[in-house]
């Protein structure tokens, strides 16, 4: 079962590829990707596993730990952002299902030209940085790292 689900869905552009990666509380991980690219075209999908180690596990804990799912829904409710990508975070460590929708490398990217963001947005993009770093199809961000 999975303890952690990110989902990754690109704003409108060439490469349309998204994801979703399950992440179990031992950690295991399944990636499963749909390829989608206009030039050149390609259309495909791709499954990948991998385990984390425990002090990833912790270390992922602490950082889902110091998550306010509210208060990141909140923030992210006073901004509209069309064509941006997407990350779908939902925890299910808790005594209830959390989540969350944001333009987290939107918000990365204001963060970079000094622009001052949210607290709660800096813990969730913490997150999706983690979680990005973590990814086996990670071709998407190569360019851009």
């Amino acid at each position: 079962m999975s303890w952690l689900t990110i989902r990754f869905a690109p704003g409108f552009q060439e490469d349309l590829t998204s994801w979703v990666m399950y992440i179990s509380d031992s950690g295991e991980i399944k990636q499963e990707v749909d390829i989608c690219r206009f030039s050149p075209s390609e259309k495909r999908k791709e499954t990948h596993h991998s385990i984390l180690s425990a002090a990833q596990v912790t270390e992922l804990k602490a950082l889902l730990a110091s998550l306010d799912f509210d208060q990141i829904k909140r923030e992210e409710s006073r901004y509209v952002i069309d064509d941006a990508e997407q990350i779908q975070v939902t925890y299910e460590g808790n005594a209830r299902p959390e989540e969350f929708i944001s333009p987290l490398q939107h918000w990365l990217w204001r963060q970079s030209r000094g622009e001052a963001i949210p607290e709660s947005i800096k813990g969730a993009a913490a997150l999706w940085q983690y979680v990005r770093a973590l990814s086996q199809y990670n071709a998407r961000y190569a360019k851009n790292a």
